[in-house]
């Protein structure tokens, strides 16, 4: 009993005073919702009156949301983008297709995910198709419509980039798969 009392007490420890991140962080999910979170080296906290560094988050799968509920938001300034405002328990998808749950029971508003967590976020629903990490600078695409310029195109500055856009069924290249499965995460 005092060795599980003295083991959750080193965990939650270690897990309270983890470092802060000070490079470009990859996260990498694989197809069964698994993630790898990867932190570089750590850094003192910062003064008073600093300018908080950008935390740019590319997907709100598994990986990218377990990223943004474990980041100090009061640090960073955070920004989000993703094609899906949403958060989807995928585990459960089998179990709606069936009928036993409720398609809205396993899915969260990526905003409500970001209000629980407190801080300043802001989220943009579009996807990015390029990243140019020498200037750190990300091109987006607006899934919603235009901006100013009349086109869906925008950049976003980051000093932190986290790439966390999940993955994709993989079919193996059997022969006729795509065309007559219903795959339940597209």
């Amino acid at each position: 009993m005092r060795w599980t009392a003295f083991a959750w007490e080193s965990a939650s420890r270690a897990f309270n005073n983890r470092p802060t991140f000070t490079g470009l962080v990859v996260v990498l999910a694989a197809s069964s919702g698994g993630g790898l979170v990867a932190y570089a080296d750590s850094q003192p906290d910062q003064p008073q009156g600093f300018k908080k560094k950008k935390v740019v988050v590319l997907g709100t799968g598994w990986a990218g949301t377990t990223f943004l509920r474990n980041l100090d938001s009061k640090l960073y300034d955070v920004q989000v983008i993703s094609p899906r405002n949403y958060f989807a328990f995928t585990p459960l998808l089998p179990s709606v297709t069936c009928g036993t749950v409720e398609p809205r029971s396993v899915v969260e508003p990526i905003r409500r995910i970001l209000e629980k967590k407190g801080g300043d976020f802001k989220f943009w629903e579009a996807e990015c198709f390029k990243i140019d990490p020498a200037n750190k600078k990300i091109h987006c695409r607006s899934n919603m419509g235009t901006n100013l310029d009349g086109n869906g195109e925008f950049l976003v500055d980051y000093d932190y980039l986290v790439v966390a856009v999940g993955a994709r069924s993989n079919t193996f290249n059997t022969p006729g798969v795509t065309e007559n499965c219903h795959f339940l995460k597209v």
